[in-house]
């Protein structure tokens, strides 16, 4: 929405490219006076971890062999639940 009121004040500074070419939940950092080196650290001291929900990319391969889970097959519900 911001940047949709800023193309609509300031139409010449090229916000309607950069709206076309974002997507997804991102945010922006406007800084003047500090480091990346500053913001970086300033956003990994505030980094949470948190579950995985249906839809997001895993960052790192994980394959799993099929073959028997060892479970009772009434148990099986909690991997239709994932």
């Amino acid at each position: 929405k911001a940047l949709e009121i800023g193309h609509e004040q300031h139409p010449d500074a090229g916000m309607d490219r950069l709206r076309s070419n974002i997507a997804g939940n991102i945010g922006f950092i406007f800084a003047t006076n500090c480091t990346l080196d500053d913001i970086q650290e300033t956003l990994s001291k505030h980094r949470r971890l948190s579950a995985a929900k249906a839809g997001q990319v895993a960052v790192a391969a994980l394959n799993l062999p099929s073959g028997p889970t060892g479970m009772d097959p009434s148990q099986t519900n909690f991997f239709q639940a994932l």
